[in-house]
């Protein structure tokens, strides 16, 4: 009974926060209500049909394995707004998104700027099929079905077996998930320099599971990281992953950088578990 209480209780200070932060975060009234109804109706269908496996989103329809994983990812990329950028003067933006899952976060992107350039990087292969499905409709997008590392090698991923995660989750350490069977996956290895060669990057998405250093650490390497202008950083908490070293690479670039921590007090409960760190790091506009 207390069980029950507690978990409608937090569902319902969930709705009511996240309905504060549509009010928040949109700059038009019209707007504010579109999001808000869009919203209310994502939850109610979550609640009577949990088990549907697509939803028409903006007039474009997503596929998806698991209706409350989706929900969860448009509440990040829709309500809170975690990728939103400021594109300067361009209408026309040269956008990665590195983990782009199956594109729920380059579908912001493309109803936001529809001129907009977008190279998606996806390793899991099951997830990469949804990717398609969802994208492929759109111009100016290149889906790449690989894992982004320092060196162009085969690499091996992790994913759980046991659970709808498994087809939209992954990572390069297997002590991500507490699942009993893990799932191991050779996915082809390929270096985020070589794709930027010739490109102005207006903003690059780094949601890769640990390998976020590895790869920054290859953008420094070949000169890559001055022609990009705003990154959004998802960290993991490995023991084999540096925040440090992470948020000192941003400083010897120039960059300004914000910081959204996911551990809260009391901090020694996080010790040896997994948590993430949100950045978001910024050059500012030459006058």
């Amino acid at each position: 009974m207390h069980l029950t209480f507690m978990r409608n209780f937090k569902a319902l200070y969930h709705l009511i926060e996240n309905t504060a932060t549509i009010l928040r975060n949109s700059n038009s009234t019209s707007k504010r209500i579109k999001l808000t109804y869009i919203y209310f109706c994502l939850k109610i269908k979550g609640i009577l049909l949990k088990n549907t496996k697509t939803q028409k989103l903006y007039g474009h329809t997503i596929h998806f394995p698991n209706y409350l994983l989706f929900l969860r990812s448009f509440e990040e990329i829709f309500v809170e707004k975690i990728y939103d950028f400021d594109p300067n003067t361009t209408l026309a933006p040269t956008i990665i998104d590195c983990g782009a899952n199956i594109g729920l976060a380059s579908l912001y992107f493309k109803i936001k700027y529809p001129n907009s350039k977008i190279i998606c990087f996806e390793p899991v292969k099951e997830t990469f099929r949804y990717l398609k499905m969802n994208l492929t409709k759109f111009s100016n997008v290149t889906l790449v079905n690989a894992a982004l590392s320092e060196s162009k090698k085969l690499t091996y991923i992790y994913r759980p077996a046991s659970n709808a995660e498994g087809n939209l989750e992954s990572s390069i350490f297997t002590s991500r998930f507490q699942a009993s069977k893990i799932i191991k996956e050779k996915v082809k290895g390929v270096r985020l320099s070589d794709y930027t060669k010739s490109l102005n990057v207006n903003f690059l998405k780094l949601d890769i599971e640990g390998a976020e250093g590895e790869v920054l650490n290859d953008l420094v390497k070949h000169r890559r990281l001055r022609k990009i202008k705003n990154i959004f950083l998802e960290y993991h908490s490995y023991r084999q992953n540096s925040l440090a070293k992470i948020l000192n690479i941003f400083e010897k670039n120039s960059f300004k950088i914000i910081q959204y921590g996911g551990a809260k007090p009391p901090f020694w409960w996080f010790k040896d578990k997994f948590y993430s760190v949100l950045v978001f790091a910024y050059k500012q506009p030459k006058n």
